[in-house]
């Protein structure tokens, strides 16, 4: 996880040894430096059964018992370490640690769910609402009697998907500047390119409200243009989620981050 302070353990030639480093993002160089906390004697580790085991003496920041910790296992080659998978096992080992009693609670993965939830929104509003809107004008105008209910169901989808997108556009921003480190450049310009074309089809419900008027073909093209960038962000999140899965099972020394 990208800013975390973290201890290593890994094994060459037999040798088990623990470096401690401060991830800066998700494929970090094995190089030894301080943390944000101290610790006061040198960390060790064993590894047995095909698991490590880390021991280590900090001193708590902030002098509170309680922290979230986080244990992860993921390839290493080449002095560099590789991203951990991000499904399964892998997202639900995050706990909440009291050191006083040595007794640890699952602690609620809110940012899982606020990025399942941001998907959630964007492929409702982006990628169903906004162009179903736009198919409504399009195809329904035509049949008279669908009028004039054709006109206010499609601005009811355009309203209700800009509005479920811009939400889900917003909590995909606070993701991002609570990710330090880690950046999804190509996520992130789609994302924005789709917000601003979304806010541009939007306005010309404000600017020529007669359902009478041919901007139609103008709202049509601007929402196509949306969903296809919607897919191309489905497929780029895919793909990436693939890589993951790829890299927790490829070989190489265990690592317990």
């Amino acid at each position: 996880m990208a800013g975390s302070n973290v201890f290593i353990a890994s094994q060459s030639a037999g040798a088990v040894s623990v470096l401690t480093t401060i991830l800066r993002n998700t494929a970090p160089t094995l190089d030894n430096t301080a943390l944000s906390f101290d610790v006061p004697v040198p960390a060790s580790a064993e590894y047995a059964g095909g698991a490590y085991t880390i021991y280590a003496t900090v001193a708590l920041p902030g002098n509170a018992t309680s922290h979230n910790t986080v244990w992860q296992a993921g390839p290493i080659s080449g002095g560099r370490v590789s991203q951990h998978s991000i499904s399964g096992p892998n997202v639900q080992s995050l706990q909440r640690l009291d050191f006083l009693s040595g007794t640890s609670t699952g602690a609620s993965n809110s940012r899982l769910h606020r990025r399942n939830l941001h998907g959630v929104l964007n492929g409702v509003g982006w990628g169903v609402l906004i162009p179903l809107g736009a198919m409504i004008a399009r195809y329904l105008r035509v049949f008279e009697a669908a009028d004039p209910a054709w006109f206010y169901l499609h601005i009811a989808c355009q309203i209700s998907g800009y509005a479920l997108g811009v939400a889900g556009w917003g909590l995909g921003l606070k993701l991002g500047s609570e990710s330090k480190g880690l950046t999804y450049t190509t996520h992130r310009s789609i994302g924005i390119a789709i917000f601003c074309l979304a806010t541009l089809q939007v306005f010309a419900l404000f600017l020529r409200p007669d359902k009478k008027n041919n901007y139609v073909v103008i709202l049509a093209t601007l929402a196509g243009v949306v969903l296809l960038l919607e897919a191309i962000t489905w497929a780029v999140v895919l793909r990436r989620r693939k890589r993951n899965r790829a890299h927790a099972g490829a070989n190489g020394t265990g690592v317990q981050l």
